[in-house]
């Protein structure tokens, strides 16, 4: 990922960091002059996170924290809200978001990005293979999972032509397929996750 954001960065001027949990990249090598800094979560989770960093006195000024629900909400009209600018090349990062969603969902919301977003704009996400959601699946883990509230969803099947498998979906969400990472390529049952940069 951070490969990537490296490269990308200099040639954005605005940073959507989707599904932010506790990520702390926008207080650190993320907060640059010239980009503007938008985190979309669910409230409850943005909540935890800004009382967090404000008792560890971390500056928040430069970014609009935005409560989002991938499941039901449009993220581009609370993003307009927050001043977002449809005119500008934007990065996107939406990592460890997509497993726990509906393929429906996911497909949804790269579609809002792809029409939204402006011509050269990127989004970084990570996708995981059918056996590690299954095994997120399995009876002690989906005990945890309930705790949370998140239930592991959408997968692609990378135990053989893996790399047929990514493009095909990429392919079918319009996006152009950009720098690609696929970990665990050296398994017998093939890699459980590929980091993709896929852009509008």
């Amino acid at each position: 990922f951070d490969r990537i954001l490296a490269r990308k960065l200099p040639t954005v001027e605005q940073f959507v960091l989707m599904g932010a949990g506790m990520d702390t990249r926008p207080y650190g090598a993320l907060n640059v002059d010239h980009v503007n800094v938008f985190e979309l979560d669910l409230a409850a989770t943005q909540k935890l996170k800004r009382k967090s960093l404000q008792q560890a006195g971390i500056n928040t000024d430069h970014v609009k924290f935005i409560a989002t629900d991938f499941t039901s909400d449009g993220i581009f009209d609370q993003l307009d809200s927050a001043r977002y600018d449809r005119g500008k090349k934007t990065l996107f990062l939406w990592e460890g978001v997509t497993l726990y969603l509906s393929e429906k969902n996911v497909r949804s919301t790269l579609a809002k990005v792809h029409a939204e977003a402006a011509p050269g704009s990127v989004l970084i996400t990570d996708i995981y293979s059918d056996r590690i959601v299954g095994q997120m699946n399995s009876r002690c883990v989906r005990k945890t999972l309930r705790y949370t509230h998140e239930m592991a969803q959408f997968s692609l099947k990378f135990e053989r032509a893996w790399e047929h498998e990514l493009c095909t979906f990429v392919e079918s969400t319009r996006f152009t397929l950009g720098e690609t990472f696929f970990m665990g390529t050296q398994s017998p049952h093939g890699p459980f996750v590929a980091v993709v940069e896929l852009v509008t």
